[in-house]
């Protein structure tokens, strides 16, 4: 498989390829065993990546949100003035 082939099917996997080229690889894949398999292992490789990015970008927006809440939380104990006096 050469380095040409990576770059292709990486367009291809991404949406980077023109019309023309989109058919031409599909026949490539179709006729091709050895690179449907290189494109099966870098479709699986993308998804991953982009399963741990969405991973990621929630843990952080779920820690900044705790973040949040913490703040909050101290502010209103802080203001809460408890009057008990009859």
């Amino acid at each position: 498989m050469e380095d040409q082939d990576l770059e292709l099917i990486d367009q291809y996997l991404f949406g980077d390829l023109s019309a023309e080229d989109v058919l031409l690889v599909e026949k490539r894949l179709k006729n091709e065993p050895e690179l449907q398999k290189l494109f099966e292992k870098m479709k699986i490789l993308v998804s991953a990546a982009q399963k741990h990015q969405t991973r990621l970008k929630i843990k952080s927006l779920h820690e900044e949100k705790l973040e949040d809440w913490k703040a909050d939380r101290v502010e209103v104990n802080k203001s809460a003035n408890f009057n008990f006096s009859i």
